[in-house]
């Protein structure tokens, strides 16, 4: 019998153990779930039958704004936006009813009283330990999405097909009309039942009389005779003439500060207003004027399109211009289409549904998919994606061309002989029966997420394989980590330092001073914000030496964004601050001697820019602050530019290292002075310029005295040639006489001749 209760008692040992066992596996399962549950991205609500909320994630609250705050007994249609409530109240039943999952899009409020647009899908829970199927479900469960980026662009896309329906229907009325009063009137009319705008009036110039009157309008206001020329005057409200002059759309978005005297919206300032020059080519020919409800939002688009239908307005009355307006509106429409970031295409069911062939595709599909366009237009997307059966993207066409309700398809991953990625796609159905799947590739997005789970696995590789030191610690500033150069700098060994305080390991001081340094975990933790040691703070480590180091100190958050630890950065730059300074010694000497200098002298970049000395200052007659930001063309006499800019440039070119040469420089009040200057080009160590320091002596006075001598030298000279030319004039004169004394002489001699010739032959006789 003993025996029999031993073996009894070790049986219940063994199944009391398994049972601890299991007892603790369920609790570790228990505990992966709830942190699965807490942390999704995507919101968990748990209701009772009655719609009342028994449990939520703590993404929830964090997608209404408020995550601290406690949701339990509250009614979850509550936070619904009061026109989407009946939506969810109406299926709400249902889902309880039937267990197959079900989906709607409603509005959810935020604490900010903003809104975003959610994706319920439901699931029901029966709690009862039941086999029986009939049992009823006693807790839905709510799963939420964010989807408001997806409704911004399905509503953005709806928004531009409107905008270009109306443009398209204007021009096709342009097209088939051919009296001017029924296009007028039916471009209103189309534009107003299209935005559903408040009111539209043209006005066109009367070619008659040669003023602008209004022609056609709908809504609430009767047609204004207004008189005005295309300059703008004449009787019409100001910003009907400030349109008309500035031939600028002008939009009035507060009627009741922009004009409040105003006859044309004092009746009803319960909206804005747009008006468009309507133009031909250059010339104002009318004007557009749209009166829109104040909730009305207008964009770009809006009004590009306006004006585009405001321009095509005038060619109504040439049939041969309609043509080229619908190509310029399908221009503007491609370039939409083409330039939106998500990849459109637009499919063709064919066979009942069984095929469905691409009609269009825009440039973003061509990118994402690497395929050309002309390639897979009329062919079948089973055919270009083969892979799209098993991808279960073809079942949501089927779904959509045949109910026509749109459908979200989730983040789904893709491959096929050519193509491997995430695709997070919406469809829809166009009233022509065509199918759009409006999809982002999220295969990056998706990459990151796989990287961050691997980043925990490589982040102490990284950290011990840095050149910097790092040491990690928790709230309380106790060491949870060090690397090896940490090791190093600090003495310590990181299984002795672990749990250590920081203050204790990485002991910090003013170099200059030896006082302590702030620990910049202290400022971390006050601050929440990353900090850098101020200068000169120096490391000691455990064994007495001393490293002047640069660190920043930075907050370690969890995923709720609490501070759980800091982490600091930091290096040895001792030789780096004993050449700053030095370098900073240097400097300083250099700019004593430079601000001392009894000449001027000037620092002078390559692009011009001056830095001054006072004398330099007191040369031209300028204060420092007035010569600041100046350039050295902007100093010196123009004719003198070139002069220097060709004397300079063998420096720049490294075929000289200096050179002297003089200039004029342009003083305060427009007077000049000459200077010699002898410049030097400082290069850095990969030989690239850096500044020219520069010399400037006033020589002004010396070129004076130059100019003097010069001119006196001159009128030396004139007076040496003007009595020069003196002497050769009486020499001249003086040669003449001589010429005239001989003459003379020789005429007296031939007269004494015949005298004694005569007297000979008188005596003869």
């Amino acid at each position: 019998m003993a025996y029999e209760l031993a073996v009894h008692q070790a049986e219940l040992e063994l199944q009391n153990e398994e049972l601890r066992n299991t007892q603790l596996d369920l609790q570790r399962t228990r505990e992966r779930f709830t942190a699965m549950f807490e942390h999704a991205p995507i919101g968990y609500v748990v209701l009772d039958a009655a719609g009342m909320i028994r449990q939520t994630n703590s993404t929830w609250g964090d997608m209404l704004g408020c995550p601290d705050e406690k949701f339990r007994g509250k009614q979850f249609s509550d936070f619904i936006v009061n026109e989407d409530a009946p939506i969810f109240l109406s299926h709400f039943r249902a889902f309880f009813r039937q267990p197959a999952e079900k989906q709607i899009v409603v509005r959810i409020k935020r604490k900010n009283s903003a809104s975003f647009y959610a994706q319920i899908e439901a699931k029901p829970q029966n709690l009862h330990l039941s086999d029986d199927t009939a049992a009823s479900n006693d807790e839905l469960m709510i799963i939420i999405s964010d989807v408001t980026a997806r409704k911004q662009d399905e509503q953005k896309i709806e928004y531009l097909n409107s905008l270009l329906k109306s443009v398209r229907d204007v021009n096709q009325l342009i097209v088939q009309e051919s009296d001017l009063q029924n296009i007028m009137q039916g471009a209103c009319d189309i534009l107003k039942r299209t935005r559903d705008y408040r009111n539209i009036e043209i006005s066109l110039l009367d070619e008659t009389d040669g003023k602008i009157k209004p022609c056609a309008n709908t809504g609430d206001y009767t047609l204004q005779e207004w008189q005005l020329s295309p300059e703008g005057k004449g009787n019409a409200p100001q910003c009907i003439k400030d349109c008309l002059r500035d031939k600028k759309t002008i939009s009035i978005k507060n009627p009741e500060t922009y004009c409040a005297d105003c006859d044309y919206l004092e009746k009803d300032s319960e909206h804005n207003s747009i008006f468009i020059p309507v133009m031909q080519k250059k010339r104002l020919v009318g004007f557009l004027s749209v009166a829109l409800r104040l909730e009305h939002q207008v964009s770009r688009e809006e009004i590009d399109l306006l004006e585009e239908v405001a321009g095509n307005l005038w060619f109504a009355r040439e049939k041969k211009h309609t043509d080229q307006v619908l190509a310029k509106s399908e221009k503007r429409f491609r370039q939409l289409f083409e330039n939106i970031s998500s990849g459109v295409a637009i499919y063709e069911a064919r066979q009942n549904g069984e095929q469905f062939i691409f009609k269009q595709i825009n440039h973003a599909v061509e990118r994402i998919e690497q395929v050309n366009r002309d390639d897979i237009i009329g062919k079948s997307v089973t055919d270009v994606f083969p892979g799209v059966f098993e991808f279960g993207l073809f079942k949501v066409f089927q779904r959509v061309w045949r109910t026509g309700k749109p459908e979200h398809y989730p983040v789904s991953f893709y491959k096929d002989e050519r193509i491997v990625g995430w695709r997070d796609n919406y469809v829809y159905k166009l009233p022509s029966g065509e199918i759009v799947a409006v999809y982002d590739d999220v295969t990056q997005r998706k990459q990151a997420e796989e990287a961050l789970r691997d980043s925990e696995e490589k982040y102490r590789i990284t950290l011990n394989s840095i050149g910097d030191a790092v040491i990690a610690t928790d709230i309380k500033g106790r060491i949870t980590h060090m690397n090896p150069m940490a090791e190093n700098l600090t003495g310590w060994k990181s299984e002795n330092a672990m749990g250590q305080d920081l203050r204790t390991v990485f002991h910090i001081q003013d170099a200059k001073t030896g006082e302590l340094a702030e620990n910049p975990v202290d400022q971390v933790i006050k601050s929440g914000k990353i900090v850098g040691l101020a200068n000169h703070t120096q490391l000691v480590s455990k064994d007495g030496k001393s490293f002047q180091i640069a660190d920043s100190g930075a907050p370690i958050k969890n995923e709720k964004g609490e501070l759980t630890g800091v982490v600091l950065v930091f290096r040895d730059v001792t030789q780096e601050y004993q050449m700053r300074e030095a370098l900073k010694e240097r400097e300083q000497r250099f700019r004593s001697v430079f601000e001392s200098a009894n000449v001027g002298k000037s620092i002078t970049q390559p692009d011009g820019r001056m830095f001054f000395n006072k004398a330099f200052c007191d040369l031209l007659g300028y204060t420092e602050e007035e010569l600041k930001n100046n350039t050295w063309q902007e100093l010196t006499v123009e004719e003198d530019i070139e002069i220097c800019s060709k004397l300079i440039a063998p420096l720049l070119d490294g075929k000289k290292d200096s050179t002297r040469f003089e200039k004029r420089f342009i003083c305060k009040y427009g007077s000049m002075i000459w200077t010699d200057l002898s410049t030097v080009l400082y290069r850095d160590e990969n030989g690239d310029p850096q500044y020219f320091i520069t010399t400037v002596v006033d020589i002004t006075e010396r070129k004076k005295a130059e100019y003097e001598l010069r001119k006196l030298k001159d009128n030396l000279e004139q007076e040496v040639e003007r009595k020069t030319k003196e002497l050769q004039e009486r020499l001249r004169e003086l040669e003449r006489f001589h010429d005239a004394t001989i003459e003379r002489e020789f005429r007296m001699k031939e007269l004494r001749d015949e005298n004694d010739r005569l007297k000979r032959k008188l005596n003869e006789q």
